[in-house]
């Protein structure tokens, strides 16, 4: 964790997060920005900086719990 409470995550590039999640990397970056543009993460060439609880809380406002250490994502409103 860096200094303002951000996760950074080196040399991922949209392409990459494309292939893994099998979408179009011009989605990916798409999203990026209206997370970027929510303040949720910013990114560079090198560099992408989650903010984790400001995440962490967006997704709980819409029924997603996510823990508090890595793993699956559970949605309370999946059935």
């Amino acid at each position: 964790p860096l200094a303002d409470g951000s996760i950074r995550i080196r040399y991922l590039t949209h392409h990459t997060i494309a292939e893994f999640v099998g979408t179009s990397r011009e989605i990916v970056t798409f999203l990026m920005n209206r997370l970027r543009r929510a303040g949720l993460l910013r990114y560079s060439r090198k560099h992408i900086d989650i903010y984790s609880q400001a995440m962490r809380e967006a997704l709980r406002q819409r029924g997603v719990h996510m823990p508090a250490t890595l793993g699956a994502l559970t949605s309370t409103a999946a059935g």
